[in-house]
């Protein structure tokens, strides 16, 4: 459901019903963290769904229906903050910003910032859209510092910082559907992970969302996350592709 490479190189892969694992730069094998690992018990529960590295080198795991929890790099616990009322029973996507502010969706219950000092989070509204049972499943933000949102039936969402609520970018029928995004400055390009293809939307096209170019059909994506210097590496249900944005 998601993958990760941390500034010291390690592959993190949040693996639904599975946990985490890790595999290390240089390492021949993948080690598992958290739920019952032998080393850590860190994480509670073994349906990952999401996980980011905030500025600060710590992981944050959201599990489904058992909470978020914060892991140093060795695995070893820094928090756990259960469903609460507060924290969405499916928390999906976890992504800090370049304000180092910390966003999270949901299965059902929409989306908002948690403050990881005290697992308190914020809701915000979808501009035109009835607040409850929506679905947003990933962040990213490009370079103007725009947070975006990918959703499951709203399509592609962006951030007003103003209104304090997401806009509706497009919902196209082929991006209707969207589980899955990553932001690439080089190319100032959003890739977008569908249920069935990966796209890319050029935003510095007078109209990104008339242009948008089809890239790979494949079965649902769940996770992309940069790949050495000028690739993409895409989880799917059917494995894991690799996308050069150079070539």
């Amino acid at each position: 459901h998601s993958l990760h490479f941390s500034k010291d190189g390690d592959l993190w892969m949040a693996i639904y019903q599975k946990g985490v694992y890790v595999n290390v730069v240089n390492a021949p094998r993948f080690n598992y963290v958290g739920y019952r690992s032998n080393r850590f018990n860190s994480i509670g529960n073994k349906c990952v769904t999401s996980l980011v590295q905030t500025h600060d080198g710590n992981i944050w795991v959201s599990t489904d229906n058992g909470g978020i929890y914060g892991i140093h790099p060795d695995g070893s616990s820094i928090a756990s903050y259960p469903c609460n009322g507060n924290i969405p029973h499916s928390p999906l996507g976890l992504f800090e910003d370049s304000r180092h502010r910390v966003w999270f969706g949901s299965y059902g219950n929409g989306y908002g910032q948690i403050d990881l000092s005290t697992g308190k989070c914020s809701y915000f509204p979808i501009k035109g859209v009835a607040t409850g049972n929506t679905n947003v499943y990933a962040f990213c933000e490009d370079k103007r510092g725009k947070v975006w949102a990918a959703t499951m039936g709203n399509g592609i969402l962006y951030f007003d910082e103003n209104a304090h609520e997401m806009v509706i970018g497009s919902n196209k029928e082929y991006l209707k559907w969207s589980c899955a995004m990553y932001y690439d400055k080089a190319s100032d390009c959003l890739f977008v992970g569908t249920y069935g293809s990966l796209e890319m939307i050029n935003l510095s096209s007078p109209n990104p969302f008339n242009s948008v170019k089809h890239l790979v059909s494949c079965s649902a994506v769940h996770g992309i996350s940069a790949y050495g210097k000028h690739g993409i590496v895409i989880s799917a249900d059917n494995g894991l592709y690799t996308y050069n944005i150079g070539t």
